[in-house]
């Protein structure tokens, strides 16, 4: 069965997502691999959960969301 589930704002997709959010963002900066100094750009930011899992780390330097 096909989902029909459309998220309209962030808000409403935190709600469906909760703790889930940061999940794929602690993946996903595994795989980059940053080191200390590092500078990222977030550009398919959504609700800006992987800036806000970012911001907790120590290796970016900086964060363009």
């Amino acid at each position: 069965m096909a989902s029909s589930y459309t998220a309209t704002d962030a808000a409403a997709h935190e709600r469906l997502m909760g703790p889930w959010s940061g999940l794929p963002a602690n993946e996903l900066i595994a795989f980059g691999r940053l080191d200390a100094g590092d500078r990222v750009l977030n550009v398919a930011r959504v609700t800006g959960s992987l800036s806000l899992v970012l911001a907790a780390r120590s290796e970016p330097v900086a964060i363009a969301d």
